[in-house]
Parts: structure tokens; C-alpha cells; sequence
């Protein structure tokens, strides 16, 4: 059975998008997606989750992760070897690495926003 889970994202960002809507991701995991900028209502619940830090992942049982932490939640939840899902796990899987790259995605989201004319924080 698929694990179920809510993923709260940007829905202004180009990156968050495409993330998103990773097409290997909703084959694995029974995933609703949610542009948090459309549902900020249902994210005060989760007090030591910011949107604004990353996205956000809530579990069918309440456990809300954020940003690399996320990440690791839906690879840990990923059993399909395609090269897209592979290439998720290898940057992924080292913590340090991972931490470092959402560090530059977030920093290029925010960047890209500005660029955009869009509101960074919501």
C-alpha cells in the first residue's frame, strides 16, 4: 500500500513546481498537493513549520517535515529504481550534501522570485 502524505509547496516557484509535480514521486507515494500560498489556513496547525524555510510534508499521521527532511521522508518512501527516482536518492541520501544543495535551491528560489516580481514570503 502507498503511503500517503500532503506536500504543501510554492506554487510561484518555478523549482517547487516542477518538484511537485515529479511524475515518479506520485507513482510511489498517494501524495495531494497543495499550494501552501492558497492554503496558509491549513499550515498554522504546524507551528515549527514555515513554509517560508521550505516545503513541507505532512504524513497520514500528523508528523509534519520540512525542507531537506522532506526530502529524506519521500526517499524514504520511494521503491522504483528509474533514473529519475535513483538520481533523487544520490543527492538525496548524504544529509551534508543534501542540506547544502536545498540551501543553494532556496537561495535560487528567492532570487528567482524577486526576479519574477512574486511576494517571497507570503
Amino acid at each position: 500500500m502507498k503511503p500517503k502524505a500532503t506536500l504543501y509547496y510554492d506554487g510561484e516557484c518555478p523549482f517547487c513546481r516542477y518538484y511537485s509535480n515529479f511524475v515518479d514521486l506520485r507513482k510511489e507515494i498517494d501524495i495531494t498537493l497543495k499550494n501552501a500560498r492558497e492554503n496558509l489556513h491549513d499550515l498554522k496547525a504546524f507551528k515549527h513549520c514555515n513554509i517560508h524555510e521550505g516545503m513541507i510534508i505532512v504524513d497520514a499521521f500528523g508528523a509534519c517535515y520540512q525542507g531537506v527532511e522532506a526530502l529524506h521522508w519521500i526517499d524514504n518512501h520511494l521503491e522504483d529504481k528509474s533514473t529519475s527516482i535513483t538520481l533523487h536518492h544520490l543527492f538525496i541520501s548524504n544529509r551534508s550534501i543534501a542540506s547544502y544543495l536545498y540551501k543553494a535551491i532556496r537561495l535560487l528560489r528567492v532570487l528567482l522570485l524577486k526576479m519574477m516580481g512574486k511576494k517571497v514570503n507570503f
